[in-house]
């Protein structure tokens, strides 16, 4: 038996707006919004731009878990390789304008990637990470 896809099942206490900031400024692709005039559940896929191939998924619920949601890691989303062209880490920022609220970063750091953390509207924090052959980024 092999797994076949990875989905994180979030809490959200409001659905809409996880499916806004994903959807919007990340290019997730609505899979499920149930009930669809007032969700409570929501299924978003990851798909590649060219093509469409789906590369992961991402799940909210606002009903499942009470409290204020929580968690001690972070979700964490490969761009890709920087390539010859401009960072995609810093083209999604600047595309998200003030809708992104910046914890740390963007750095490059000695391990080869751009990176950069960003609050969802859950409060889930979000690194956005690129391969990259820039140099690392100084701190004294």
């Amino acid at each position: 038996m092999f797994v076949r896809a990875v989905t994180p099942f979030l809490s959200a206490p409001d659905v809409r707006a996880a499916v806004a900031f994903y959807s919007t400024h990340l290019g997730f692709r609505v899979v499920t919004l149930h009930p669809r005039d007032d969700p409570t559940l929501a299924i978003l896929d990851a798909v590649h731009p060219a093509g469409g191939a789906r590369l992961g998924s991402i799940a909210f619920d606002s009903t499942l878990w009470p409290g204020t949601p929580a968690m001690t890691g972070q979700i964490h989303l490969d761009l890709g390789p920087q390539g010859d062209g401009p960072s995609r880490v810093l083209a999604v920022l600047a595309r998200m304008g003030g809708a992104a609220v910046v914890e740390w970063g963007p750095e490059v750091f000695d391990y080869g990637r751009r990176e950069c953390s960003i609050k969802d509207p859950s409060g889930y924090s979000v690194v956005l990470s690129e391969e990259s052959d820039d140099a690392p980024d100084c701190k004294e």
